[in-house]
């Protein structure tokens, strides 16, 4: 909206008294255009000058010339960011040292990162100054690459963008939590200990890598192209080698999410194909490192699973119809992946790996049935 350096009215009343009616007049208007340099706007009147109606109300008919506005000014329109930061880019999970790619794109004149959050700061998202400062910039697609700090907690992305003239702040945002199973404490058995991280591998030997075992993502949710990790239930059919020290056990946080399609069905498969010596334990428990051999409802008693035998597991899915033949687990609510080498109903006495200091199992995410959430392709191992 153009601003007028005096008042127009006020101008024009003086105009009008100190010039004889029935003559033409030449009114000089200056002006500033939204976001521009000041501008001197000519206008001539015809013969009549400038008179008062009946109604008391100055006019004048005439011409503009140059520099003058062109019409009724069109509001600014309000920012938008065409790309946004989405859960492919940033999971809800995720781990110490693990690199992300945020790619983001607005129609605004400035976007900043300043509403974000960060349990510790990220040198590439700063929380402080603009990122952009006009339209071209702030439109140009930008990748920012994001390694995760060593500090536990709550990370929130945040991009808030504006524009000249509107009042509207657009804004796009992703949280996540590195390690600490959330916080909060994590006892065991007695005479066992947990395991902060460990070593992972597949079964072919390939991918070995140490990872968060306090987040389920960080082994199963491996995306083998080197993409982000995947939320669970990760990685189709994916099978990772446990090293877990003898004595110990892992428990790993992950959160269903909130668009897990109903009747989708997989186990969490004890994956080896020749008879292994020592036992393998899993439990899936609202709390963490809860290895007992009883259950709390709502969780069923095939949440508990004891010295399984190779190629079996602990059966899981938002199957309402499977009754009790299924661990039940619910859209949107968090609970807690706890797996020991041992028996439960011994844990500290009979590691699986006798007298060496570490032992490895396969445990596969197998996929079982139900629809393709949320597509298979997000799944399947590559």
């Amino acid at each position: 909206m153009p601003s007028f350096r005096s008042g127009f009215a006020a101008f024009l009343l003086v105009s009008c008294l100190s010039v004889p009616a029935s003559a033409q007049v030449t009114v000089r208007q200056t002006w500033t255009p939204s976001g521009g340099a000041p501008q001197t706007c000519i206008f001539t009147t015809d013969a009549s000058g400038i008179v008062m109606d009946a109604n008391g109300a100055l006019t004048m008919t005439g011409s503009y010339g140059a520099n003058c506005p062109t019409g009724t000014v069109t509001p600014p329109s309000d920012p938008s960011i065409t790309n946004g930061i989405d859960s492919s880019e940033i999971p809800a999970s995720t781990t110490a040292g693990a690199v992300h790619s945020i790619t983001w794109s607005a129609n605004a004149d400035n976007c900043s990162y300043s509403t974000s959050s960060l349990a510790a700061p990220i040198a590439t998202w700063p929380t402080t100054g603009n990122v952009c400062s006009d339209a071209t910039s702030c439109a140009t697609a930008r990748t920012v690459p994001i390694t995760m700090p060593s500090t536990t907690g709550t990370y929130k992305f945040e991009l808030t963008c504006r524009k000249t003239g509107s009042g509207v702040v657009a804004s796009s945002s992703r949280t996540t939590v590195i390690g600490g199973g959330g916080g909060g404490s994590c006892a065991g058995p007695a005479g066992t200990t947990r395991a902060s991280s460990i070593f992972v591998t597949s079964n072919s030997g390939g991918d070995a890598r140490n990872v968060d075992a306090t987040v389920y993502e960080s082994t199963f949710g491996l995306n083998i192209s080197g993409g982000s990790l995947r939320p669970f239930p990760g990685t189709v059919n994916l099978s990772q080698r446990l090293n877990i020290p003898r004595n110990s056990f892992v428990s790993m946080q992950f959160t269903v999410p909130s668009n897990l399609a109903q009747n989708t069905r997989g186990v969490f498969r004890y994956d080896e194909t020749l008879p292994v010596g020592g036992a393998v334990s899993m439990t899936v428990s609202k709390t963490c490192g809860d290895l007992a051999t009883t259950v709390t409802a709502p969780l069923n008693a095939k949440c508990v699973q004891s010295n399984i035998r190779a190629g079996d597991g602990l059966p899981w899915g938002y199957a309402p119809g499977d009754g009790a033949t299924r661990c039940q687990l619910q859209p949107g609510e968090t609970y807690y992946l706890n797996i020991i080498f041992a028996s439960l109903t011994n844990p500290s006495t009979t590691p699986a790996c006798g007298a060496s200091l570490n032992c490895d199992r396969g445990i596969q995410t197998q996929f079982v049935s139900g629809s393709t959430w949320p597509s298979m392709s997000d799944w399947q191992v590559e």
